[in-house]
């Protein structure tokens, strides 16, 4: 046993020599990139910072001088975030969460964690799901600083903003409010030592709440009823003693002067009552917008801002083209805000607008950046936020609206801040859900003789040199400090890896990402930099993105396919790779549920082009499209010795479906159709082969010289079943839990292998390569991970050795309708992380080992060796076949090397996916996880065994050689001189 730990330890120490890394190598070939989100809330708080919360569910605070992020939280998914307010004593930022709550209280300057308060009441509600949770927050001034005041689930709370104690609380007063159900959102606020609050009844009253700031008694309680004619918005909102609400038309605006305990009615005006200029607006809405004499509302022609003075509108501004309003900015000039909008050229108009005047004082007009959608419709602005720049900031100290920094959010996920007509930063927040990876070659180097990188100077041979002797002094120990940092400078100078072009090895990529929200963007492998993006109407936006075509001619840009796909409709685009333009789009016919790509590459005379089937509805019947449509393209498909053979799963019932397209009519003939899930049991996680994976060899050389045939049939698919994931395993019976794995051939729907874990449960995930299938689950039993392995070997072969496969005296052809008797090698391990996702390392011709890449709960990417996977690892001392094999003896544990995460220190926030790509070079593979956050890092699973390193010291080898070299010469002297004088003797 002791004899097995230490040849473990031996080759994971192998393992880890092959892919670990020294602290100064870390972000020399890899890169990660933290985002926050579509930004749905922001506000300016003191020492040029911006907080914003995101539907990421993200809290975070971003620079203003430089839009990086200075500190975030991230919230888990069971907590989600609601709301968030800014206090300047103390300087915090209140957090509201998990449905009301949850408060917390986080230190503007770091986001250190203040206090945490756990609302009972409103967790009890929350828990019973008796009633929707209704939460809001407003600051409130006390002597000695400032407080939160928080409504949720029919009570009033108060809580000290320095320590978060509860100062008091109101329930009596809101039964109203929490006999009404759902409950409706609506408003809170504070003013001359009052917190008051306004919401909308049941009965469809507006009730107005005044409670003293003090003791939290009631200082006045009235209703205000609307006409019978007119259903109010559940949206409320109170101004300096107006109370208004909107029409659930949108078309009439109702409000009243709030005077005391006096009950009243609402007078209800169309828009054009409160401005001529609103005249064609339809609908409107309510911006959720704290203004200490205004309210802003949304219609479809822009904004309208309504000054309120002693409880009614004194006058409104409207401002045509507009889709969002700042914050409210004091300065000499008095009190100002801002209102933007996207114009049809795609620039951006910034209004500045006077509230003591209620007029626009200026428009400026962006045009560093486009927003606008591949048809030319412009890209709605969803925020906008205004920031006088301070002394100490880049912006200068002026007060002037013209030189205010105005920071906007786009639908798109564009975040940018300007100043006056310059963009100062820009922030692609898109990037924070990623849905797909390509990568795609850069275009070809356009020979000329010195390059010049980009972000980077030109560089010539001699700075080469000076590097290279920079270098020989650090391999020497003889470098000086300040030289240390010139080497640094030089080293970032001369490197190629941002230079825009495609390299020999293959390491720079052009990285196609497809975004949630359905935008496009190309990424630079050498630092994530992005060179272009394409915005999609949200009608359009994509879901899929897939390779298209790829020139013969290296100076021809490849092309990629965007498939967008709902209940309704179909249609694609043909986008160029490199720069982002779409070449031609059309609609489809049918709605797309599934695309098959053919097995083999269409070559015609200049291009080499996939092809592909899709798969939909269409009147009750399944319907198939060639894409490309073309006589060359149908030829192909005639040319395939079969039938196209796909499957589809019903999630919803737990089944599967094997189904198969006549390639000369495309008539789609249902196969087989089996029930996986019963009482009880679902379908967990279903796993296939890559078509694009590379199998260099179809045996597996054994240690005795005789070989075992792989079971390569491309139709076998990985099926887990077993407790659903949404219950509790307390609440299941001990005999119910089991996992079931199968692997089954599509074609037929027959099995290939069943195996069931009893005592174990999801949730699972698995990864199909080649013949062997490995996948993640829990074991209630042990309390424990596992991860096990299974096999696939062609048993009908027999004995075969090393000279049958050279002369071909066996075949490894296969077909569904005749099944082979198929050998199953399985083994199951103990694993210490759960999983969120897998992936595994691709290389140029599969000669290399295979990493599987395993993305763990704590967000990162571990890289396990196939061969800790390796069902025929040895129990006992391992034989000397074993040891000509390189088995390592069993262990159950797999054990966890630090050195083995590819993302080394970083953490992939949100970790969803993992996408790998080979480099030229065999030895190396590509590798990008997605999530809120990228990481990109090139690993090589064999160590580096075709190429030298990047900083390889070529001086240092020079120096040596000529060293050695003098040294024999001087030596050869010596020893002709000692010969010599020996004969003279």
């Amino acid at each position: 046993m002791h004899a097995g730990w230490h040849a473990s330890l031996l080759v994971l120490l192998t393992a880890t020599a092959a892919v670990g890394l020294y602290e100064e190598q870390a972000g020399e070939n890899d890169w990660h990139s933290e985002f926050v989100g579509q930004a749905i809330n922001t506000q300016v708080s003191d020492k040029d910072r911006l907080i914003v919360s995101t539907s990421s569910n993200v809290l975070a605070s971003l620079s203003l001088n430089t839009g990086k992020i200075a500190w975030r939280h991230i919230f888990h998914e069971t907590d989600q975030l609601q709301s968030f307010t800014v206090l300047s004593k103390p300087a915090a930022v209140i957090s509201l969460s998990s449905s009301g709550s949850v408060l917390r209280a986080w230190r503007a300057d770091d986001g250190a964690l203040l206090w945490e308060k756990y609302l009972e009441a409103a967790s009890q509600r929350v828990r019973k799901a008796a009633v929707t949770a209704l939460s809001s927050l407003a600051e409130v001034a006390f002597g000695s600083g400032e407080g939160i005041a928080i409504v949720t689930d029919g009570s009033i709370e108060v809580y000290s903003g320095l320590k978060g104690s509860l100062s008091w609380q109101a329930h009596s007063e809101l039964t109203w409010l929490a006999a009404s159900n759902p409950l409706v959102t609506g408003s809170i606020g504070a003013n001359d030592h009052a917190v008051v609050f306004a919401g909308l009844t049941s009965s469809g009253a507006v009730e107005v709440l005044k409670l003293s700031l003090v003791t939290g008694e009631v200082v006045s309680q009235a209703s205000y009823s609307a006409p019978r004619s007119v259903k109010l918005n559940s949206s409320v909102v109170l101004c300096d003693g107006l109370v208004a609400a909107i029409s659930s038309d949108g078309q009439q605006l109702c409000s009243a002067k709030v005077e005391g305990s006096s009950n009243g009615a609402l007078k209800c005006h169309a828009w054009t009552d409160i401005s001529p200029a609103t005249a064609g607006a339809e609908g409107g809405s309510l911006l959720p917008l704290r203004l200490s004499s205004s309210i802003v509302f949304r219609l479809s022609t822009g904004v309208l801002i309504a000054k309120i003075a002693d409880g009614s509108i004194e006058h409104a501004t409207f401002v045509r083209g507009a889709t969002s309003v700042s914050n409210e900015l004091s300065s000499a000039g008095g009190r100002s805000l801002a209102a933007a909008g996207t114009s049809a050229s795609g620039s951006i108009q910034i209004h500045s607008i006077s509230l003591d005047l209620a007029q626009i004082n200026q428009q400026i007009t962006v045009k560093a950046t486009s927003l606008l959608t591949k048809d030319g419709s412009p890209v709605q602005i969803s925020n906008i936020f205004l920031a006088a720049g301070s002394a100490g900031s880049p912006f200068g100290g002026t007060r002037s609206p013209s030189k205010h920094v105005v920071g906007l959010t786009a639908a798109d996920g564009t975040m940018l801040l300007t100043r006056g007509e310059e963009v100062v930063w820009k922030r692609e927040e898109a990037l924070a859900g990623v849905s797909a990876a390509l990568f795609v070659d850069l275009p070809a180097d356009a020979q000329s003789g010195e390059r010049v990188d980009a972000g980077h100077q030109k560089t010539g041979v001699m700075d080469h040199i000076q590097s290279q002797f920079l270098s020989l002094k650090g391999q020497l120990n003889v470098i000086k400090p300040e030289e240390k940092l010139q080497l640094a400078r030089l080293k970032a100078s001369l490197s190629d890896r941002l230079t825009p072009t495609r390299d020999t090895n293959g390491f720079r990529k052009l990285l196609v990402l497809l975004s949630k929200s359905g935008k496009l963007f190309g990424l630079h492998s050498g630092d994530g930099h992005v060179m272009w993006s394409l915005t999609y109407p949200q009608s359009q936006a994509p879901q899929h993105i897939f390779p298209w075509r790829s020139s013969h001619d290296i100076q021809r840009s490849p092309e990629l396919i965007a498939l967008h796909s709902s209940d309704s409709s179909s249609s694609y685009s043909v986008v160029d790779a490199h720069n982002g333009q779409e070449l031609s789009s059309a609609a489809l016919s049918f709605p797309v549920s599934q695309v098959l790509e053919l097995p083999q590459l269409l070559h015609d005379d200049v291009a080499e082009q996939h092809v592909y089937l899709l798969i939909g509805s269409q009147g009750g019947s399944q319907q198939a499209k060639l894409l490309p449509d073309t006589a060359h393209s149908k030829r192909f498909l005639l040319s395939l010795s079969t039938d196209v053979f796909f499957w589809q799963e019903d999630k919803a019932a737990g089944a599967l479906t094997g189904f198969r397209v006549d390639k000369r009519s495309l008539k789609i003939t249902q196969l087989w159709s089996s029930m996986y899930s019963a009482p009880g049991v679902e379908v967990l996680e279903v796993a296939a082969r890559s078509s694009a994976e590379h199998v260099y060899s179809q045996a597996k050389i054994l240690g005795n010289k005789s070989l075992k045939i792989k079971y390569l049939n491309p139709s076998t698919v990985f099926i887990a079943t077993g407790p659903p994931e949404g219950l509790l395993t307390e609440d299941l019976e001990p005999s119910s839990i089991a996992l079931t794995v199968q692997i089954v051939d599509t074609v037929t729907g027959s099995p290939v292998h069943r195996q069931v874990h009893k005592g174990c449960r999801g949730p699972v995930h698995a990864q199909f390569v080649e013949n062997w299938v490995a996948y993640h689950y829990f074991d209630v039993t042990n309390h424990r991970w596992e991860m096990s392995v299974l096999e696939l070997y062609n048993k009908a072969q027999g004995n075969v050795t090393i000279s049958d496969m050279v002369f071909g005296k066996t075949s490894n052809s296969m077909s569904s309708y005749e099944p082979v008797p198929v050998e199953v090698l399985r083994q199951s391990y103990f694993f210490d992380s759960g999983v969120k996702t897998m992936g595994v390392s691709a290389t140029m011709h599969g000669i290399s080992n295979k990493f599987l890449l395993v993305g763990t709960l704590s967000d990162q990417v571990y890289m396990l060796d196939k061969r800790m996977l390796d069902p025929r690892r040895p129990k006992g001392p391992p034989s000397a076949e074993d040891q000509l094999e390189q088995l390592i003896p069993y262990q159950q544990n797999l054990v966890m090397s630090p050195l083995l995460y590819a993302s080394h220190s970083k953490q992939v926030a949100q970790l969803s996916g993992i996408a790998t790509s080979p480099a030229n070079l065999e030895s190396t593979s590509l590798m990008l996880a997605y999530g809120l956050d990228l990481f990109f890092a090139r690993i090589q699973p064999n160590k580096a065994f075709d190429s030298l390193q990047d900083d390889f010291p070529y001086a240092f080898l020079v120096l040596i050689t000529l060293m050695l070299t003098g040294a024999v010469l001087v030596f050869k002297r010596l020893d002709d001189k000692s010969n010599t004088q020996r004969k003279w003797l």
